[in-house]
């Protein structure tokens, strides 16, 4: 399956591999300033002694597992974390939102409006899709309100080693930052989840996507409403030769034409 990436800004989409290890992971991974956000290691716990540290000041000291923070301002701070005699620690950059956000590709017009409904879309995998039949790793975490998060997780049929997720939610006027969390909630080292065609738009609307060879230009995949792609495969003419649908049964091929040319000496 071809997979695409939509890139947004604030709301910070990507195509990510989520992995655990024993190191500092901070949620959001992309953080801005006024933002909270929660520190933690996996499969390390008790007895830690946190610290959140900008310039030579320390901001922040304390003993949790799981310690949140409000960055009130911009800039390069430095997390530890210390167990025992054991440190460790990580060195993060919060931004002053779209103003310090810079990549290639990033809407940095887009911002969902506060008392309406959404939907959310995306494609998912682990590690072991061979192995299963359903994935149960992946997580898309949304926070709808000040307190409360959405989460959605991969349902449906698996199509050629994804799984589609999708979710509808409401967004509270009391959301002062609006963050989704692309996670994996299994343990172990080698234990990955894949997220890919991540889409959110409102709720009563509907949503196309296109995607385009970069050096030919031409039309390779159509994502529908749902999220299911149509494929496009050209010969080396640039004819269109096959058309290629996605669906719960798998990929189908729905069109295909052979041209065939005799040379006359």
């Amino acid at each position: 399956m071809i997979k695409r990436i939509l890139l947004f800004v604030c709301v910070h989409f990507s195509c990510l591999v989520i992995a655990n290890a024993q190191e500092i992971h901070i949620e959001p991974s992309i953080l801005f300033k006024n933002q909270n956000a929660v520190f933690y290691i996996t499969e390390i716990s008790g007895a830690l002694e946190w610290r959140v540290i900008g310039q030579t000041t320390v901001l922040i000291s304390t003993n949790s597992d799981n310690p949140n923070y409000v960055f009130p301002t911009s800039g390069t701070f430095t997390i530890s974390c210390k167990k025992g005699s054991n440190t460790y620690t990580k060195v993060i950059e919060v931004l002053d939102c779209e103003s310090d956000l810079t990549c290639t590709g990033c809407l940095k017009s887009f911002g969902p409006t506060k008392g309406k409904r959404y939907a959310i879309s995306a494609w998912a995998s682990q590690s072991n899709a061979a192995q299963v039949n359903n994935f149960t790793w992946p997580e898309i975490r949304i926070q709808t309100s000040y307190n409360d998060w959405e989460i959605f997780k991969p349902s449906g049929a698996v199509i050629d080693g994804w799984q589609r997720v999708y979710g509808e939610f409401f967004l509270d006027a009391s959301v002062q930052v609006f963050q989704i969390v692309l996670t994996s909630n299994a343990t172990g080292v080698s234990n990955f989840a894949y997220f890919d065609d991540i889409r959110i738009h409102p709720l009563d609307g509907n949503m196309k996507s296109y995607v385009y060879d970069p050096i030919t230009l031409r039309l390779v995949a159509e994502l529908d409403n749902n999220n299911f792609s149509t494929f496009y495969e050209y010969d080396e003419e640039g004819k269109l030769i096959r058309v290629k649908k996605e669906t719960v049964d798998g990929i189908v091929t729905i069109k295909e034409n052979r041209n065939n040319s005799f040379k006359i000496e």
